[in-house]
């Protein structure tokens, strides 16, 4: 049985061919990067009135959930499937910090999973919102 386009909350898949064994994804929202212990990519680093915050992003889907959206569509299909991150040109990224602080577009990696780099000195209003937001930074952000 072949999958049409479906939003499955966080990643959208849809077929690359007619028989429906090789699907595309593409994760809905970005995330922040983590380091190799596990520890999301960011940093505020505060100077009096002056705060600077850096944030590394990329749309990324963990390897156990791929897993189960790709079982999932072997039971369908009694077949193996391929799931491959979508071939998206010219993405771009922002990150806002609140309703009034938009910091400047990247141009992501140009690859999966598109990672891209944030890094700006704060105004008052949002350096505020990130402090108070410090603790699960990763959810907020």
């Amino acid at each position: 049985m072949r999958v049409r386009y479906q939003d499955l909350g966080d990643l959208v898949i849809w077929p690359l061919d007619q028989e429906g064994a090789r699907y595309a994804f593409l994760p809905v929202a970005p995330s922040i990067q983590k380091n190799p212990d596990g520890q999301p990519r960011v940093s505020l680093i505060e100077a009096g009135e002056i705060a600077f915050l850096s944030v590394s992003t990329e749309w990324m889907v963990s390897d156990a959930r791929l897993e189960a959206v790709r079982s999932a569509l072997e039971a369908l299909h009694d077949e193996p499937v391929q799931l491959t991150f979508a071939a998206v040109d010219g993405v771009q990224a922002a990150l806002e910090i609140g309703p009034n602080t938009r910091i400047e577009a990247q141009s992501t990696s140009g690859m999966p999973p598109y990672a891209a780099m944030f890094s700006a000195q704060l105004p008052a209003e949002a350096k505020a919102i990130v402090q108070a937001a410090r603790g699960p930074l990763e959810r907020r952000i």
